[in-house]
Order: structure tokens, then C-alpha cells, then sequence
């Protein structure tokens, strides 16, 4: 897609937003559309912007200002994706911060009022703290039950 590196939603040194949200959450809404041009090239937009290192780093401002749920979810399949490949070369201190961001989201969520729509996003969330644990249990959070027991 001609131009596309040229598109905010690629510039990692601006936060998503105002307009660079509401950017994302276009295209995120124009994936799924019955004009399968557009809906091409929104998917096209998100693969690439996927592969931006820093995108799932910026995916909190998403998250907590977004009111589209598809856009939530697909920031949350970046994190998890972020968290399947790039887990073992991450420093130690950021893992700390994905993790514990991870849990004040699904502590938020359930806090929240509950919605079938916020349960998917929580369902998602609760897939990435799994898959933390499943990294961390032996190496570097073998406190990970007592310390989800003593957040709630």
C-alpha cells in the first residue's frame, strides 16, 4: 500500500490520541466492511502496524480511551502476540510492567459493569495473563497465585 509508512498510526513517538485514535479505530472498523477493497486494505494497514516494534508497547492509551471493542481486541491480540515471541528477550523490568498492567486491565474489567462485550475483552486479557504465567511459573513469578489472590 503506497504511502502507508507516511500514516500517523505509524509514528511511534505520538500516543494514540484524539485523532491518531480515532484513526486506529476507523481502521479497525473498516476491516470489517462488506467492500472488500477497504476491507483489504484496513487488514493490510493492521498487519503492518502489527509488525511495528513499539505498537504493542502504545497499546494502553488504547485500551483504557477506546470505545470500540474491536479495536480493544485487536490491541490486546498485539500484546499477546508481543508477549508469545518477543517474552524471553524482554528486560525484566518490562515484563514486571506488562504484567502488572495486565492485571490492573482484567481487575478494571471485572470491576467494571459487565458487559458481553467486556467479557470477550476480558476473556482475551485473562489469555495473556495464562500465557504469562506459563512463561514466569518457574523462572520469575513463582509468587504468581498468591500474588493474584492478595490483588483482588
Amino acid at each position: 500500500m503506497n504511502g502507508m509508512e507516511n500514516s500517523p498510526l505509524f509514528d511511534s513517538s505520538q500516543p494514540f490520541a484524539n485523532q491518531k485514535l480515532a484513526l486506529l479505530e476507523n481502521t479497525v472498523m473498516q476491516m470489517y466492511s462488506t467492500q472488500m477493497a477497504e476491507a483489504s486494505q484496513a487488514t493490510m494497514v493492521l498487519e503492518r502496524l502489527k509488525e511495528v516494534p513499539e505498537f504493542w508497547m502504545m497499546t494502553d492509551s488504547v485500551l483504557y480511551n477506546s470505545n470500540n471493542i474491536q479495536t480493544k481486541l485487536f490491541c490486546l491480540m498485539a500484546i499477546k502476540s508481543a508477549v508469545e515471541t518477543k517474552w524471553s528477550i524482554l528486560p525484566q523490568k518490562q515484563k514486571t510492567g506488562i504484567k502488572d498492567y495486565i492485571v490492573e486491565y482484567i481487575f478494571k474489567i471485572v470491576g467494571a459493569q459487565s458487559n458481553k462485550e467486556h467479557r470477550v475483552c476480558l476473556g482475551k486479557a485473562n489469555s495473556i495473563l495464562v500465557e504469562i504465567i506459563k512463561l514466569e511459573w518457574n523462572a520469575g513469578w513463582t509468587s504468581a497465585i498468591s500474588d493474584l489472590v492478595n490483588s483482588s
